[in-house]
């Protein structure tokens, strides 16, 4: 399946088609609710949000716990330890007030976040065995090729290949945020965001040191991507959380999404 990350590429756009009709927000955590399943328990063993009930079981309230607690405590200590010039560009959003942007428009967001979700179900259906592609081309996308040491087939690769060029197309809108007309005060030192960054890759190597210690489950490579993402996520919320109450917070003003 195409990687987690890489989802919001296909479903952003349309927040540029019809700015008032999606939330960034909604498109961004609904195209990656099915597999944030996989990291919350550090395991790929459970498939269910990936299924029509599990949207709206799983994957739509998973969206708005996500959100908030993501907009309440880590998303200005994300911002501040940005590397220039993005801790400045995207210091407009310090004194977003998430929760008064959701009061008034909380159906924006969940029709965003099902709309997320279902581009997440449609990109990972696309490319299975029992998906469009197979279909219309069986025996060429099960071809198996040699890569080197590795083996992979067609149909493999190219998700392989869509999801990195997903990445590179989000990592070209992060950059075309212009910086605000009155930047708040965002910046952090290089060496606070050294500590600041050394401290989640520490604390990732732990987690992940102590959930194969404890957990192991099988030798693959799914396994261990799920781990180090899911290890690096709690660390960098750990970070961010301890960060957010030893440090002053600025007070939160509306704004729209």
């Amino acid at each position: 399946m195409p990687f987690t990350f890489s989802h919001p590429a296909i479903v952003l756009p349309l927040k540029k088609l019809k700015p008032n009709w999606f939330s960034v927000n909604g498109l961004v955590l609904g195209s990656m609710a099915p597999d944030l399943q996989y990291f919350l328990k550090m395991s790929g063993a459970s498939d269910f949000g990936h299924t029509a009930i599990g949207v709206f079981a799983i994957d739509l309230p998973l969206s708005f716990l996500v959100a908030i607690a993501f907009h309440r405590w880590v998303r200005n200590s994300l911002i501040r330890h940005l590397p220039s010039p993005l801790d400045t560009r995207y210091s407009d959003f310090l004194t977003f007030d998430f929760n008064a942007y959701l009061r008034r428009s909380w159906f924006v967001f969940a029709a965003s976040a099902f709309v997320g979700a279902l581009s997440h179900m449609f990109w990972d259906f696309f490319g299975r065995p029992e998906g469009i592609v197979y279909y219309f081309a069986p025996a060429f996308f099960e071809q198996t090729l040699q890569l080197g040491p590795v083996e992979m087939e067609v149909n493999d690769l190219i998700e392989r290949i869509g999801s990195v060029l997903g990445l590179i197309f989000l990592g070209w809108l992060v950059f075309q945020k212009k910086e605000p007309i009155a930047p708040a005060v965002a910046s952090r030192t290089t060496r606070q965001k050294f500590t600041f960054w050394g401290a989640v890759l520490l604390g990732t190597l732990l987690i992940t040191a102590l959930k194969l210690w404890l957990d192991w489950e099988e030798d693959s490579a799914g396994f261990y991507i799920i781990v180090l993402i899911s290890a690096g996520s709690w660390s960098f919320v750990l970070a961010s959380v301890l960060y957010h109450f030893f440090s002053r917070q600025p007070n939160a003003s509306s704004r729209t999404s």
